[in-house]
């Protein structure tokens, strides 16, 4: 897991792997979204490997079904009237296959209308595979060689045994710089501007 800028669950990882739907904020032609990624792999000085799910198939995202489908069920007919409710809904969802939710409130602005300038994509570490480039591609930390990319993109093998599936429903792969996590008993009204909620599944199997 990655964890306010620091590897923390595993230290030694020389990679992150993330499946993306194809639109939204981390679509696949999203020129901030891939500039994000590249300060990610230079903050954490190792490869984003990204997997764009194609235009149309988001339903086919395994957190749609895994995550999203068992918040809706825990918090139906329950009026959202603040953070605090929306954090403690999400955090409370379990299955019985496993599922354990962490949720946090990201406070934090994120201003909207960015313009990523076509020198700044020129200077992206960026290496596409060549099946559908440009759905699928890998982000090298920006002082690692583009030789260096192709051999990373090529040598890499998956661990087996992993056991379950980690995901995030961050719509941005930046985290906050501080700890914003609402305490027990703290309420917040809705606010007009939106806010950002990150959950990530720390432990989950498949559904039987």
């Amino acid at each position: 897991m990655v964890a306010r800028g620091r590897r923390v669950r595993y230290p030694l990882a020389r990679r992150l792997l993330i499946t993306a739907d194809g639109g939204g904020s981390n679509g696949s032609r999203v020129r901030l979204w891939k500039l994000e990624l590249q300060r990610l792999a230079d903050e954490l000085a190792i490869s984003i490997e990204v997997h764009h799910l194609p235009p149309g198939t988001s339903k086919w995202n395994k957190i749609e079904h895994r995550l999203f489908s068992f918040i809706t069920q825990n918090w139906r007919a329950k009026p959202l009237v603040s953070y605090r409710v929306i954090v403690d809904l999400i955090a409370a969802t379990t299955t019985q296959t496993g599922l354990k939710v962490l949720c946090e409130l990201d406070d934090k602005s994120y201003p909207k209308g960015i313009v990523v300038s076509n020198e700044e994509m020129a200077s992206l570490n960026i290496k596409r595979a060549d099946f559908h480039g440009e759905w699928n591609y890998t982000i090298a930390p920006s002082n690692q060689s583009r030789e260096a990319v192709v051999s990373f993109w090529l040598g890499i093998s998956r661990t087996p045994g992993a056991n379950g599936v980690r995901a995030s429903s961050a719509t941005t792969p930046r985290l906050p710089d501080a700890d914003r996590r609402m305490t027990a008993g703290q309420t917040r009204d809705l606010p007009a501007s939106g806010t950002i909620l990150l959950c990530v599944m720390r432990s989950l199997t498949p559904a039987g």
